[in-house]
């Protein structure tokens, strides 16, 4: 057995992540309470893209941490869900926007994205 290499591990042992605090801190993502919601059925990119940046910038204004945008799931659209798709591009590139992910099945599922505001 090398001890050095048992002691270099220890010494790097806080570059490793804990399994179950990365599970912990995903749960307390979903139970973070929703602060505001959009809905933009019916809307085009063009005008989805307004909205959210005028929701964005208010949430952000407002010290809003979580919101839901809810964007259905295509079923009524021909070639699927438009928005849907266009949605994790939007939210890459908002300044805003921190992680995000589908909304819960009594929030929308996947109709719905959840996004947490950058602070």
């Amino acid at each position: 057995m090398d001890f050095n290499k048992i002691l270099d591990t220890w010494d790097n042992w806080e570059d490793f992540k804990d399994k179950d605090t990365v599970s912990e801190s995903r749960i307390s993502e979903k139970k973070i309470r929703i602060n505001a919601r959009i809905d933009l059925h019916g809307m085009t990119k063009a005008e989805a893209e307004k909205a959210l940046d005028d929701f964005f910038k208010a949430s952000s204004r407002s010290g809003y941490r979580k919101v839901l945008i809810i964007h259905g799931k295509g079923n009524h659209s021909a070639g699927g869900g438009v928005l849907s798709k266009w949605i994790k591009t939007y939210l890459e590139k908002c300044p805003y926007a921190g992680k995000s992910g589908y909304a819960a099945r009594d929030n929308g599922g996947k109709g719905a994205t959840w996004v947490l505001i950058k602070r």
